[in-house]
C-alpha cells in the first residue's frame, strides 16, 4: 500500500505541504511537479474504480450549487487580473456570499 497522506506532506514534493495552495497544480507549476506525486486515486490500468464516481459526484454538487445560489463578490474583496495568466489569480483572500435564489 502507498501511504497517499504521507506522500502528499513530503516536503520533497511538495514545498510547505501543510499549507493550502492549489495554485500548485496550474499549468505552468505542474512541470515542477513529479508526475506520480499526487495519488489522489492511483494511476493506471488499476486505479480507483471509484473515481470517475468521484469526479462526477464533484460535478453535480458545482451543478446544483450553480442552481441554487448565485455566487457574490463580497465589498470587502477585489479581484486582481494578472496579465498573461488565462485564469484569474489573486495573491489576497477573495471573499464570496451565496445568496439562494428565488424559486
Amino acid at each position: 500500500m502507498i501511504a497517499a497522506w504521507a506522500m502528499h506532506h513530503d516536503p520533497k514534493y511538495f514545498p510547505d505541504p501543510d499549507t493550502f495552495q492549489p495554485e500548485r497544480f496550474l499549468p505552468e507549476n505542474k512541470k515542477d511537479l513529479h508526475p506520480y506525486a499526487f495519488n489522489a486515486f492511483g494511476h493506471g490500468p488499476r486505479n480507483c474504480i471509484g473515481m470517475r464516481f468521484g469526479y462526477e459526484t464533484m460535478k453535480l454538487f458545482v451543478c446544483n450549487l450553480v442552481k441554487h445560489f448565485t455566487v457574490e463578490l463580497r465589498a470587502d474583496s477585489a479581484l486582481e487580473y494578472k496579465p498573461g495568466s488565462l485564469i484569474l489569480v489573486t495573491p489576497k483572500s477573495v471573499y464570496l456570499d451565496l445568496v439562494c435564489r428565488q424559486t
